[in-house]
């Protein structure tokens, strides 16, 4: 099961011809630009900032624009950004990621600049929350990183992962539910989890130990970390997603599964 929190917001066009010519250091300061243009508040203008690159409809830059500042009554206004990389991809692209970080939960914003030997434009720019950039069959086939052992995050899951091989299954869902802010998840989703975790043991049998499987950063303030639960016939695997606004760290997505990941 997987518990969205917030609905995606993505935007993928196709590259036009009518861009403006521009130095190589574009793609660096112009996107830079944009996530301080949303930091502000003015989320219109950096969203005018992107779509004369792109062939986009009216309707369409509305629809994208509107969601992201409906989203903010949930998640609150946006008062900072973190830099997180570029990778150039050959010569002639450059894919820019950045956290504009709300409130309650993050946002990564991904924008691709393409030289096309006369000038940058951009192809694409995606705006998505966290669980929706990172999946858990991408990422638990790792080995735990040194950074993310002896974190917050961390000992808060081996605090839940104890309870579950104790058998106090409810209790451990509304412990690590009670690290996240209630106005993102739905009041029964604790009990749901407890439940289908229940259910899940019931068919692969009674649960051993817990490993470690992957755990990282992004920027500053977004954490991530990956379990296996060892049960008689095969894992369950989870993956808890930490978010530090200010100076503690929450919960903003958490997800299961019972599948094969391992391909």
């Amino acid at each position: 099961m997987r518990l969205f929190l917030l609905t995606l917001i993505s935007a993928i066009f196709i590259y036009s011809p009518n861009a403006i010519a521009i130095d190589n250091d574009f793609p660096e300061t112009h996107s830079r630009t944009i996530v301080e243009t949303i930091v502000k508040g003015e989320i219109n203008a950096a969203f005018n900032m992107i779509y004369p690159f792109l062939q986009a409809t009216q309707v369409e830059q509305e629809k994208v624009s509107q969601g992201y500042q409906s989203l903010q009554k949930i998640v609150g206004k946006p008062f900072a950004y973190e830099y997180i990389s570029t990778t150039e991809i050959g010569p002639s692209l450059r894919l820019l990621k950045y956290v504009i970080k709300h409130e309650l939960v993050p946002f990564i914003f991904e924008v691709m600049y393409y030289w096309n030997g006369k000038e940058w434009t951009i192809t694409f720019f995606k705006l998505n929350t966290p669980d929706e950039v990172f999946k858990i069959d991408e990422l638990c086939p790792e080995e735990l990183t040194y950074s993310v052992k002896g974190s917050q995050p961390d000992k808060e899951m081996n605090s839940f992962f104890t309870m579950l091989l104790n058998g106090e299954t409810s209790s451990a869902y509304n412990n690590l539910f009670s690290l996240m802010d209630k106005s993102i998840y739905p009041p029964e989703a604790p009990g749901n989890l407890a439940k289908e975790y229940a259910s899940t043991i019931e068919l692969l049998g009674e649960p051993s130990s817990v490993d470690s499987l992957s755990g990282f950063t992004f920027g500053e303030s977004i954490m991530v970390l990956c379990h296996g639960i060892n049960t008689e016939t095969r894992p369950i695997y989870t993956m808890t997603i930490f978010y530090k606004a200010h100076d503690t760290w929450a919960i903003v997505g958490f997800s299961n599964s019972d599948d094969e990941i391992f391909y």
